[in-house]
């Protein structure tokens, strides 16, 4: 069945099997020798097929594959798939990360909750930097349609200044091509004119020459009878010249006859003329036999029928005669017409018999070429089968691969896509756990330099109302009127709480950003920012407001009471100008996407 041979087919049949109403022995026996034809190839086809195959040849059989499944209750897909794969070493290596991961799943539904506080609050931000978007692109969006209007009407006004104009070329090219006709139609006029004159003309050269040819006829036909008439005459004139000539030859010869009888040199002439004349006397004297002959045969025939009209005893002898040899004749006729109808009919039965044998033959042929048409078709009929039967092995076969390559190609897209998506929950756990780390480590840091900023201005109050009291208990002195600051001097926050200051603002900035798709770019810059150590070195002596000194207690108690205390302006993590800018491009982002 693999070759696609049906083995029933290779079995012998018998003679027997062949056997059909209107079959002859010969046509069994030839459709029997074919069978046996045709099985003997099939075995020496099979035979030459199974010699070409290894030694130890088995049929493939179908195998057991592991087949993806849904996963139970409680377990992974990758589980699943270590389980159906026999992996124990992966099923535990697997639980004990699931484990892990229930744990984080717990710690992170903490961060979750404490974080969805500071979502609204950011969704808030959001709502109104996007109502501030919304307005300006529904401006802008307004502005385009006024632009879009304008752009249709000066279309609209354009097209219609070229319809005009297309209608005004139409009409001069109407004109133009109506005037152009008119000239051809004019210059045809012309043509037809001078066409019928011409015509005209070689009618009349026509007629000219037919009237020429009819004079030339009349004058030809009136030549030839003058022609004739010549000639009729000049007959007459050369037959009577001939008949002259005649005489003339005949006196000639009479006179040298005579001439010569009268002569005595006669016998010495010369022998031309003696030949001559000998020659024309034999012509005369042969001419002469043949009229004496031609009138006696008249004069015997003349005879003969005299004497049969007077003896009519001959005339019945001969009639007898006649009619003997006619009925001789008759007979001989009919024989040979007999012989002839004889010989016709064997003929005919000849041909009949032959046409029967053909009739015969061309049966017997006819049914031979039909079985031998039924052998063929069935031997087609066997091969498409053979054909067929291979196919559905190859397809049963082909399904079985499938299946099997489906089962494992699923499994293994189900491996992959569980790993994938394990992979992609670990990491989004370790990014959170590290965004987390650095929220929490920025509000500790701003918390911490807020408390110690705040319990050094505490102290240098309490010891400058101290050291004030004490001056003034000592040596109460007029007020003195306070004297005013100068203008480049600003209060200068400690160094703590500037950089606390700077690690805060970007990040919160950066979250607060974070929602929105058209402000790509300002997220980027501070992203950077965010993930920029926090510089926790001291204030640099470059800077150009260091804190001032008292150069006495009573100078600096002074300056503390003229001033309030108030607290220090943090700077902002960035200039105002880079802020605007970074502002602008994510509302023209938004519009862009909006346009689009």
């Amino acid at each position: 069945m693999e070759a696609g041979v049906d083995p029933f087919t290779l079995l012998e049949r018998p003679l027997e099997s062949f056997k059909q109403k209107g079959l002859t022995d010969d046509l069994v026996k030839m459709a029997h020798a074919t069978h046996l034809k045709t099985r003997a190839a099939k075995i020496d086809a099979l035979l030459k097929d199974r010699a070409k195959l290894p030694i130890g040849f088995k049929p493939n059989k179908k195998k057991d594959f592991a087949v993806a499944t849904k996963p139970k209750k409680g377990e992974s897909a990758v589980e699943a798939a270590m389980k159906l794969l026999g992996d124990e070493k992966g099923v535990e290596k697997i639980k004990e990360a699931a484990a892990k991961v229930e744990k984080q799943r717990l710690k992170m539904e903490a961060d979750r909750k404490r974080y969805e506080a500071l979502e609204d609050q950011i969704q808030r931000e959001y709502n109104a930097k996007m109502a501030a978007v919304n307005a300006r692109a529904a401006a802008v969006k307004d502005e385009m349609a006024r632009k879009e209007q304008q752009r249709l009407d000066d279309q609209i006004a354009k097209g219609k200044a070229q319809a005009k104009a297309a209608d005004k070329f139409e009409v001069d090219e109407r004109k133009h091509a109506l005037q152009k006709l008119e000239e051809e139609m004019a210059e045809l006029e012309v043509q037809r004119k001078a066409a019928l004159r011409e015509k005209r003309k070689e009618e009349k050269r026509e007629r000219e020459r037919e009237q020429a040819e009819l004079e030339r006829r009349a004058k030809m036909a009136l030549l030839a009878a003058k022609k004739e008439q010549a000639i009729e005459h000049l007959r007459l004139e050369v037959e009577e010249r001939a008949q002259r000539l005649e005489e003339f030859q005949s006196e000639l010869t009479s006179l040298r006859a005579e001439r010569l009888k009268m002569s005595r040199d006669g016998p010495n002439l010369p022998d031309r003329i003696k030949a001559n004349l000998e020659r024309q006397q034999a012509v005369q004297e042969r001419h002469k036999e043949e009229l004496i002959m031609m009138r006696m045969a008249k004069d015997a025939h003349a005879a003969a029928g005299r004497v049969t009209a007077d003896n009519s005893e001959k005339r019945a002898e001969q009639e007898r005669i006649s009619a003997e040899k006619r009925a001789r004749v008759q007979a001989l006729v009919e024989a040979k017409t007999r012989s002839k109808m004889e010989k016709i009919e064997a003929h005919k039965a000849r041909q009949e018999a032959y046409a029967v044998k053909l009739e015969k033959d061309r049966k017997k042929e006819a049914a031979r070429k039909k079985v031998e048409e039924q052998l063929k078709v069935a031997e087609r009929m066997e091969r498409v089968q053979n054909v067929k039967r291979k196919k559905e092995v190859y397809l049963a076969r082909l399904r079985d691969q499938t299946a099997e390559k489906m089962g494992r190609g699923s499994l293994f897209s189900g491996t992959k896509k569980a790993m994938a998506k394990e992979r992609y929950d670990s990491n989004c756990d370790r990014a959170l756990k590290e965004s987390v780390a650095k929220f929490e480590a920025s509000e500790t840091l701003r918390v911490a330099t807020r408390e110690r900023w705040l319990a050094a201005e505490m102290d240098k109050k309490r010891l400058n109302d101290a050291i004030g009291k004490k001056q003034t208990a000592q040596k109460p002195k007029p007020k003195p009127a306070p004297s005013p600051a100068p203008a480049s001097y600003k209060p200068t926050p400690p160094a703590s709480v500037t950089a606390s200051q700077q690690v805060s603002q970007p990040a919160s900035r950066t979250v607060s950003q974070a929602p929105s798709e058209g402000s790509m770019a300002s997220y980027a810059a501070a992203k950077k920012l965010e993930e920029a150590p926090a510089p926790t070195a001291p204030i640099s002596s470059d800077d150009p407001t260091p804190p001032m000194e008292p150069s006495s207690g009573e100078e600096f108690t002074r300056s503390f009471e003229t001033e309030e205390l108030e607290p220090p302006v943090v700077p902002s993590a960035e200039p105002e100008g880079e802020r605007t800018r970074d502002t602008m491009d994510s509302i023209d982002d938004s519009l862009e996407v909006i346009h689009l």
